[in-house]
């Protein structure tokens, strides 16, 4: 939402697209320059400006040293790289800026380019400071520049999903499917080029989509294929889910990749496909352009645009609604315009802020528009999108813009489809913090020297990682459908629960899932339907995991650190064995904790004849010779900082209320302090009270000193 109040002012970028494809051409080459590449977009305040306001719009320019023209131009009969739009207190209307290559801009040497137009308020040539302060939040626009048909220099292959990405759904033709395509391009457009390339179009999931073409071998005059692409329907309640189709280029003849001027191989990227599943019930929701943005208007200041619904394009904004499946009768959906606050109040923000959650926007159709909104579908219109309209409120508010309301998002790692690393101690690949910047006359001594009177903690510098502990929470809890997830943990990966897979990112293998090092703590909380995880091996940190409901397995083979499985509820089963149906590489506490339902618990020993003579089994342990861990004592600032003494509280069945936390040190005397604690509690919290109890806060000097 862009304010009109107070000491703000916005100017905003609307476009009827946001992808733009582009390709180089010249005047001389006008029949090979496709004229629907031109487009426009519309640049305007979001209120009256005092005196003028000037917007310079810029081109991205060519790092040759011999031709720093711009790509673009913005005027057919004048080849500048940037053009200027001026509002003033009596024309603030949106204005349309038209964008054409340029032709003397220097022509690309490799392959096609991502580039962006900015927008800038120029702050010599406005009088309105509003608009100087908040210049940064002008939206770019993303062009894609390819190679001119006849180019000697550059190749591409251009791959054109929809500005909205590319959405699918199951069902009948006609009858709840939603089918979705994109373009690819291929650049030079030449005789040879065509007969001599091949792009072969590979799914990451097999089974899951139809396309139109598996591979473009046969390219027609334009080097231009649409792909189409449709989702299966295959009668599994397996909830939302993803696929990548992967785009390999390889030579037509021999199979081989196609090397650039620059000797590195012609890549084409990715397209995500997102299926809504057509055997669950669900809602799917569309975007225009993937954000819903708009802005305040004030429609009786003067020289205003109208409000109407010619206009209302710049200023609202819409998406659209509909059902995943046919649902047995009537359903209802209530749209909520959710009151949210727009300022913190701390004692930096400025006064006159309103602090109160109030509604921002109206939501509804064309002509009905409130801050609640009522859908309803039926097994006859169930298919039907309904646009909803969303606009600003204009509330004579001044508005900060550090307090941020994001929407909900569902805790699914189906989300998750690009290679993700995560790492918990320091990185070598970070670069360390560099030479500071000095004003005239200033120095930067070695060692900080704090004036008199004056004391400082010294935490940072007594911080040691190998002492610190790193905790990874990872949630799939929002999954649908009764078809199993099923995920593999490994010592430092993660993989599986429709995570992407076998993905190709510049030419490389990416890893599968999620990768992380150096986690003390990992915490995994499953989705209430039925889940699937195989443990092949862990690393020495903490793992707990919550099945949450149904009917879940757990399989593990080798763990090196404390593991924990909380079955919830269902008839959970945990089955512990190796390839070799040995337990000799479980060697750290594995704990087992069913809740509610019918568990079983399986160990297979079987394969070890020679260790393993003795089982102890007590109501509560079972354990063999083989696995049991190394006894050792722990040693500080060692290379793994995994906590050796650590302790899982479970308070089974508990909702609230208080428990006593007694503290004592053992065989001595000088501990023994009494806590009443408040549950529920986060270990932080409790470490807290532990720590307040052995050296009392007003006991404790400044921290680091202690």
């Amino acid at each position: 939402i862009h304010d009109n109040d107070g000491n703000f002012g916005y100017i905003k970028v609307y476009e009827n697209d946001t992808t733009h494809i582009m390709t180089e051409c010249s005047d001389a080459q006008n029949d090979l320059c496709d004229p629907s590449e031109e487009f426009s977009f519309w640049v305007y305040p979001t209120r009256r400006p005092e005196g003028n306001l000037k917007v310079t719009i810029k081109s991205p320019t060519s790092k040759d040293k011999e031709n720093a023209a711009g790509y673009f131009k913005f005027d057919k009969d004048n080849y500048a790289s940037s053009t200027d739009v001026v509002f003033s207190e009596d024309d603030w209307g949106p204005k349309e800026i038209s964008v054409y290559y340029n032709e003397k801009a220097a022509r690309l040497a490799v392959s096609d380019f991502a580039l962006l137009i900015t927008l800038d308020v120029s702050d010599a040539n406005t009088e309105d400071d509003k608009f100087v302060n908040t210049e940064q939040s002008i939206q770019p626009i993303d062009v894609t520049l390819m190679p001119s048909k006849i180019s000697s220099n550059a190749t591409s292959v251009t791959v054109v999903p929809p500005s909205d990405g590319l959405v699918i759904a199951e069902g009948d033709k006609g009858n709840g499917a939603i089918v979705s395509s994109y373009d690819i391009y291929f650049r030079p457009c030449t005789t040879e080029m065509k007969t001599s390339t091949k792009v072969k179009i590979i799914p990451t999931v097999e089974d899951q989509v139809t396309l139109s073409r598996n591979e473009i071998s046969n390219w027609n005059e334009q080097c231009h294929a649409t792909v189409i692409v449709t989702a299966k329907q295959d009668g599994i309640e397996e909830g939302d889910h993803y696929v990548t189709l992967r785009h390999e280029v390889v030579n037509s003849t021999t199979g081989d990749e196609i090397l650039l001027s620059d000797l590195s191989p012609l890549l084409a990227s990715n397209v995500l496909v997102r299926i809504y599943d057509g055997d669950t019930a669900g809602v799917i929701i569309q975007g225009d352009g993937g954000v819903t943005a708009t802005s305040e208007m004030d429609f009786t200041e003067p020289s205003s645009m109208e409000d109407s619904v010619e206009n209302r394009v710049f200023y609202e904004d819409s998406y659209k609604v509909r059902l995943a499946s046919e649902p047995e009768g009537d359903v209802t959906i209530t749209l909520w315009s959710k009151p949210v606050a727009t300022d913190r109040d701390v004692s930096s923000t400025p006064s006159g802020r309103n602090f109160t959650e109030r509604h921002q926007v109206y939501i509804g159709s064309d002509t009905d528009m409130q801050d609640r909104f009522t859908l309803t579908f039926t097994p006859s219109n169930w298919f039907d999108d309904v646009e909803v309209r969303v606009k600003a409120i204009d509330d004579d508010q001044e508005e900060g813009v550090d307090y941020l309301n994001f929407a909900s998002q569902p805790s699914n790692l189906a989300l998750l489809q690009g290679p993700i690393a995560l790492k918990g101690g320091e990185d070598e690949n970070i670069p360390s913090i560099g030479t500071p910047r000095l004003y005239p006359g200033e120095t930067d001594i070695e060692t900080f020297i704090p004036p008199p009177g004056v004391t400082i903690g010294n935490t940072t510098l007594d911080v040691i990682e190998a002492n610190q502990v790193d905790t990874l929470r990872i949630y799939n809890f929002d999954v649908r459908g009764n078809e199993p997830t099923v995920g593999t943990l490994l010592t430092d990966q993660l993989y599986g629960f429709n995570m992407g897979q076998n993905l190709i990112v510049a030419g490389a293998r990416q890893s599968d899932g999620l990768i992380y090092e150096q986690m003390e703590v990992i915490e995994m909380i499953l989705s209430p339907g039925v889940d699937i995880l195989n443990v092949e091996n862990t690393s020495k940190a903490v793992h707990v995991v919550d099945m949450s409901d149904s009917n879940d397995e757990v399989t593990i083979e080798d763990i090196q650190g404390p593991f924990i499985v909380r079955g919830e509820n269902g008839d959970d089963t945990v089955m512990v064995s190796s390839e070799d149906y040995k337990l000799d590489r479980i060697q750290a506490l594995l704990v087992f904790d069913g809740g509610d339902g019918t568990d079983a618990f399986i160990l297979d020993d079987s394969g070890d004849v020679g260790v393993d003579k003795v089982v102890t089994v007590t109501r509560a342990l079972v354990e063999v010779e083989s696995m049991k861990p190394p006894e050792r004592p722990r040693i500080d600032n060692e290379a793994s900082n995994t906590p050796y003494f650590s302790y899982w509280l479970d308070f089974r069945g508990a909702v609230s209320g208080m428990f006593v936390l007694d503290v004592t040190d053992g065989n001595k005397t000088e501990i023994n302090e009494t806590r009443n604690v408040t549950y529920p509690i986060e270990a932080k919290g409790l470490q807290d009270f532990i720590q307040d109890a052995i050296i009392p806060s007003g006991a404790r000097n400044t921290c680091g000193n202690s």
